[in-house]
């Protein structure tokens, strides 16, 4: 039986791993252990772990438990110096920081290589799956050369759905730095030769968004046939309602007024080429309207940071709810840039696309399943319409196609499970 580890550190990972870890484990394929870097980061996750451990008796193993004390000494001083490192990007007085921090990167990814290789994780292995993304950060850079050393292949695996189908969707691609900035960004970034996995396994559509952009440090083309596309079991409807009635079992959220039309505005990092004045009025009239119940749900890692948003506005902040919650809930959501989009859609909630708050592009406008509002005062005239003919904007059959061709990549669940597990273990699919 094949040994697969896995690799979790964050909310985002752990959400979307657990339907292929689940269909491994309740079909008895392979044989799986799950590794975590810090039970802070993970937190949030109780719901998913306590599902694991209750159904499957597996159990993360924290793999810096038994570092040396010299090794966590150095991890707990550079996560202390990146704070003030970030800040010195803009910040010229703070040069000096980021010579400490490229040296401190330097030492403490020497030693984090020494330990993984004391504790020898890679013994055994068939394969090694990391949250793709994270090979190019250290610790998961890392992890991805200890197992590529072993001559283990890893495998970065989808950590969610890049939805923007443009080129250049992050501010960062079109800022124009001075020499100042290119030095300074160079002291904080020290050449290394960039670490990628040995295959990805992702949605549909991700070689030529995602994995062409920046957000992927411009992964080079002729690797791109090591990229996967099977689709994105976390929004297929038959792990959704096993999600929803064995793992997080989730309350009825209830707020506002029963007779007024239920709102969510999911926020998203305004670094992708978000208009944040236009989001903030936008913010602030679905605040002002006496026609709807306004729920706003921050970005799960970023918040409203870069947003300004007025506490003093009449809003519910649902930062403590979950999606799911806010999508049984809802009766219109409100995104620009999150693939929560695909659980609206499944719960048969209309979404309205503010396209003027963003400049990028996405697949639920380009495939014609959302309601687009190209300003603000046609987004209002939306909202001022009835439950029945908003639900009328949207068409269901082209909905019903769209969730066929990325959610399943046009295969039934258990060909897509499948698929994920065998392009995960031989990079191809077996006859």
């Amino acid at each position: 039986m094949k040994k697969i580890v896995i690799f979790i550190n964050s909310y985002n990972d752990v959400d979307n791993i657990l339907p292929f870890i689940d269909y491994i484990l309740l079909n008895n394929i392979a044989k799986i252990v799950l590794y975590k870097a810090k039970l802070s980061s993970l937190s949030s996750c109780k719901d998913h772990l306590d599902y694991l451990k209750n159904t499957y008796d597996l159990i993360p193993i924290d793999y810096e438990m038994n570092f040396s004390m010299f090794c966590k000494g150095i991890l707990s001083a550079h996560e202390k110096i990146e704070r003030f490192a970030y800040r010195a990007k803009s910040n010229s007085f703070l040069i000096p920081i980021l010579f400490l921090s490229s040296i401190l990167k330097i030492v403490t990814g020497y030693l984090l290589e020494r330990e993984l290789n004391r504790k020898q994780i890679a013994l055994n292995s068939d394969i090694a799956m990391i949250d793709f993304g994270k090979e190019l950060g250290l610790m998961g850079r890392e992890i991805t050369s200890h197992f590529q050393n072993a001559k283990i292949a890893v495998v970065g695996y989808l950590h969610g759905f890049c939805i923007y189908t443009n080129i250049g969707s992050s501010k960062k691609d079109r800022v124009v730095l001075s020499p100042l900035k290119k030095i300074i960004i160079k002291l904080a970034k020290p050449t290394k030769n960039r670490v990628y996995c040995d295959r990805y396994v992702v949605g549909i559509g991700q070689r030529k968004s995602y994995f062409s952009t920046s957000m992927m440090l411009n992964y080079k083309k002729q690797y791109l046939n090591r990229v996967h596309e099977i689709g994105i079991p976390r929004f297929t409807s038959e792990w959704i309602l096993k999600y929803r009635k064995n793992v997080i079992n989730p309350k009825e959220f209830i707020y506002g007024d029963k007779h007024k039309l239920n709102v969510v505005l999911f926020i998203s990092n305004s670094r992708y080429n978000v208009d944040v004045k236009e989001l903030i009025r936008t913010f602030e009239e679905l605040s002002l309207s006496n026609n709807i119940n306004f729920v706003y749900k921050p970005h799960t890692r970023t918040g409203i940071d870069n947003v300004g948003l007025n506490n003093n506005l009449k809003a519910y902040d649902a930062t403590a709810i979950s999606s799911l919650e806010l999508s049984s809930w809802a009766d219109v959501g409100i995104l620009y840039g999150t693939s929560i989009g695909f659980q609206l859609l499944q719960d048969r909630v209309p979404i309205i696309m503010p396209r003027y708050v963003h400049s990028n592009s996405t697949i639920f406008e380009e495939n014609d399943v959302c309601i687009v509002a190209d300003n603000l005062e046609y987004l209002m005239n939306i909202l001022s319409s009835s439950i029945e003919e908003i639900n009328n904007m949207v068409n269901n059959e082209k909905v019903e196609q769209f969730i066929k061709h990325f959610v399943y990549g046009n295969e039934s669940y258990d060909s897509c499970m499948n698929k994920f597990y065998q392009y995960s273990i031989y990079g191809h699919i077996q006859d």
